[in-house]
């Protein structure tokens, strides 16, 4: 996304405070909704604007840098190995729980099994937030209020409803992400399982299930 500008996706000037970058970002998604006959990549360019202007810290780098930083992205490499720490712990796991020493275990395609399964859990999310996305936005604008001039506290309500579940689906993205880099990171390993494991993992197996 190093093209992306947020002042022009979102039509706002660099002085435009945060009730602007608001009221423009609801604005235009309305319109650019895919429900509404918008495009998936417009949205999604639309929504990270707002995520990079609504957030002080990552709209004042983009003003000095230009570049865009995704939440974390000078943190990669760690992020990377705390992702491949989970899955080789989660894969070993797997392996104990069915008597399987993890030595004599395809353990590269036991992670990436770990892996499939973190992409399919948070894929079931995703989707039940974009409903709800699709749904909150769905009534905006429906409710009014009986007295002329009061605040409509309900419309506020689903703006920041709104505002929640962009940012949830920006969470979602930058996981989904992280899995993708450690199952790329693990076609760079193989493993030396051993043909079979030792007596005594048999006799730690047995012991431990009576």
């Amino acid at each position: 996304m190093a093209d992306l500008d947020p002042y022009r996706e979102l039509g706002l000037d660099r002085d435009a405070s945060q009730a602007d970058v608001k009221r423009s970002y609801r604005s235009r998604a309305k319109r650019a909704h895919p429900d509404a006959g918008g495009s998936s990549a417009a949205f999604d360019r639309l929504q990270r604007s707002y995520l990079v202007l609504s957030d002080p810290e990552r709209r004042g780098r983009y003003d000095r840098t230009g570049r865009i930083e995704e939440p974390g992205a000078n943190n990669e490499t760690a992020v990377l190995l705390q992702r491949l720490h989970q899955m080789l712990d989660l894969a070993i796991a797997s392996c104990l729980q069915r008597g399987v020493d993890p030595a004599c275990a395809a353990l590269v395609d036991e992670m990436r099994a770990v892996a499939a399964r973190a992409r399919g859990e948070v894929e079931k999310q995703r989707a039940t937030v974009e409903k709800a996305l699709t749904a909150y936005r769905r009534l905006t604008g429906r409710f009014r209020v009986r007295k002329r001039g009061a605040a409509n506290h309900m419309e506020r309500l689903l703006e920041g409803k709104i505002e929640m579940q962009v940012q949830a689906l920006a969470r979602f993205r930058a996981e989904i992400d992280a899995i993708s880099r450690a199952e790329a990171a693990l076609g760079d390993y193989l493993f030396d399982a051993d043909a079979r494991p030792p007596t005594w993992f048999f006799n730690t197996v047995t012991t431990t299930s009576t």
